[in-house]
């Protein structure tokens, strides 16, 4: 905030003919935007930190919601007959992966997911792709077996640490969908 008001004072004492107040705006707008990328990047870490502190043995991973997870997902506890999906498209959730169970936790708790099947479900973890908006994202596809017929999830991880706006590379996917394999072990696959 000081670095802001600083700016201010600097464009204001510089302000030499009308367009310090465009300069004014455009800082205290960068100011804001920077306010909540900052906020957005403290909340994902603590959802992280919380989910790994109620799950210690799982493998955590931060998604960003695709309007197909959400769809998919919904269809899966339908056809399972588990309770209803409350995973929102556009939104940001947890995955959590032991040999037990998938659960994706939605929000700031982590008591109740918003959806979850048994582990034993899973057919395969791959590297896949999403378009999501304006661009296509690689993703984990988690195949799943209902009674029904087969589902794939496309799962978009989102960074946990460093930049998390940046896509996750093809290379660290490739790699988090072997662990996320290894963590169901015997249970699935």
């Amino acid at each position: 905030m000081a670095v802001v008001l600083l700016a201010i004072r600097g464009i204001r004492s510089y302000d030499n003919g009308g367009s310090g107040p465009i300069v004014l705006a455009l800082v205290i707008a960068g100011g804001m935007i920077g306010a909540l990328l900052l906020y957005f990047g403290v909340s994902n870490a603590r959802r992280i930190d919380r989910a790994q502190r109620a799950f210690p043995s799982a493998w955590i991973v931060p998604v960003l919601v695709a309007p197909l997870l959400a769809q998919e997902l919904s269809a899966l506890t339908t056809a399972l007959g588990l309770a209803p999906s409350r995973v929102n498209p556009t939104r940001y959730a947890t995955l959590v992966v032991d040999d037990q169970s998938v659960q994706f936790l939605s929000g700031r708790a982590t008591g109740s997911p918003a959806a979850a099947f048994p582990s034993n479900l899973v057919r395969s973890f791959t590297v896949g792709s999403v378009q999501i908006g304006m661009r296509i994202m690689a993703t984990i596809e988690v195949e799943v077996a209902s009674s029904e017929r087969t589902l794939v999830l496309p799962v978009t991880p989102m960074r946990s640490r460093g930049n998390w706006l940046r896509a996750v590379p093809d290379a660290d996917i490739a790699r988090l969908a072997e662990d996320l394999r290894r963590a169901i072990g015997a249970g699935g696959i």
